[in-house]
């Protein structure tokens, strides 16, 4: 990430946390980064866009301590699952004025569509996550309680974080991390001996999203180049750009009947604006191999 952009963002988390959101103004944000509100604006349009780079700045931080979990060849899929419920406790704990002021008003940011979008992803991807590592630990038996189990963990999680952020309870990220992972164990062996049928499943959550069939997949890759996009590009212009083209993407594939000559179209313009960078080359093919296998 630019080192302005950063800078800003950071300063706004810190006085998001220590005032609130709609107190703050743009002119707090630069002062405290030291830059100017030239500079702001050559990142962000507005304070809500600055927001919404926020929410995804913490959810990148989430994604790669998932991917951090994952990195260790010789860590058992407990060993994984638990890592990464540490990993997300340490990120909360270590921004808790930021974070309990936006679960005090979270109901209010989830208005805005392009966070509330932004969340229903992110959600998406957190709970098949959670899904592959369950079905990794406790095998076939559970896999039609995947998602149940997941959405019990997550629940776990933000409730238990919430009465630590809320009222001070100090806890390390390690003791919660241990404790909810025991938790979860206690939940799946009661589930495998009932045998009941699940509540929810992923066709389910799929369909209520709006993102069922081939669209998820596309989706969910789009979000993560995006991300990639935003810190490995360097050229603003070359970013913006790029970003406009995945924009008018989703667009497309949210239609009923998405025109096929148009997506293969933005491909061609995404590779010639990447033509110098292999590994982008290498996202653009991965992010459009299931589409271009149509063609």
């Amino acid at each position: 990430m630019r080192d302005k952009k950063a800078q800003i963002i950071q300063s706004a988390i810190k006085l998001f946390g220590e005032r609130d959101y709609h107190t703050t103004s743009i002119q707090d944000i630069v002062s405290l980064a030291g830059v100017s509100k030239g500079a702001f604006y050559l990142y962000f349009h507005s304070k809500e866009e600055l927001l919404i780079s926020i929410y995804n700045h913490f959810l990148d931080l989430i994604s790669n301590g998932m991917n951090q979990a994952l990195a260790n060849p010789s860590s058992t899929p407990r060993q994984v699952l638990e890592q990464a419920i540490y990993l997300q406790m340490k990120i909360i704990m270590g921004n808790k004025e930021f974070l309990s002021m936006m679960q005090i008003n979270g109901a209010a940011f989830i208005q805005n569509e392009t966070i509330k979008d932004i969340l229903l992803q992110t959600t998406l991807q957190i709970m098949g996550w959670y899904q592959t590592r369950i079905i990794a630990i406790y095998g076939p038996p559970i896999e039609k309680h995947s998602l149940d189990c997941a959405v019990l963990l997550n629940s776990m999680m933000k409730d238990y974080m919430f009465y630590c952020l809320s009222y001070h309870v100090a806890r390390k990220p390690e003791e919660l991390a241990s404790f909810l992972y025991e938790r979860l164990d206690d939940l799946v062996q009661g589930m495998l001996r009932k045998n009941d049928g699940p509540i929810l499943s992923s066709i389910d959550m799929l369909r209520n999203m709006g993102l069922c069939g081939e669209s998820s997949t596309w989706m969910l890759k789009v979000e993560r180049f995006k991300q990639w996009i935003d810190t490995h590009i360097e050229d603003q212009r070359a970013s913006d750009t790029m970003l406009q083209s995945l924009e008018a993407l989703i667009g497309e594939l949210k239609k009923e009947d998405p025109n096929e000559i148009i997506i293969q179209g933005m491909y061609n313009y995404l590779v010639t604006l990447g033509k110098d960078n292999a590994e982008l080359l290498r996202h653009l093919e991965d992010l459009f191999a299931w589409r271009l296998t149509k063609s």
